[in-house]
């Protein structure tokens, strides 16, 4: 329908839910939309919001290698290489992301090279 800013309401609604089934996923379609806008700090500030999306007791597996990759990928964008690889590490962690492996590989050698926070 092309109408991504609508949508994107929509999914704050959902992310601020209680419902536990489908706020997650909504989530990370949200930190996606701001991706997608180059938006990266509030891709971080959004994500940050919402800490039940990095609750290892609450969340599937899968969902938080997703959320950890998401912030992992807006981070690299700000050049915040340290909290970038943190969170490929932590994603790599809940699941078999082939993106946020070599988004951690790249940054181990970036870091290597200018190793500087």
């Amino acid at each position: 329908m092309k109408q991504r800013d609508a949508a994107a309401a929509d999914l704050k609604v959902i992310a601020n839910s209680e419902n536990a089934h489908f706020r997650t996923t909504a989530l990370i379609s949200l930190s996606v939309y701001y991706a997608d806008r180059h938006e990266f700090r509030t891709m971080i500030d959004l994500l940050d919001a919402h800490p039940y999306a990095f609750d290892e007791t609450a969340q599937k597996r899968a969902d938080l290698a997703v959320v950890y990759n998401n912030r992992c990928y807006a981070y690299m964008q700000l050049g915040e290489l340290h909290k970038a690889l943190d969170d490929c590490t932590a994603s790599l962690k809940f699941g078999s992301l082939p993106d946020a492996y070599h988004k951690q590989q790249e940054l181990i050698s970036r870091l290597k090279a200018d190793p500087i926070p």
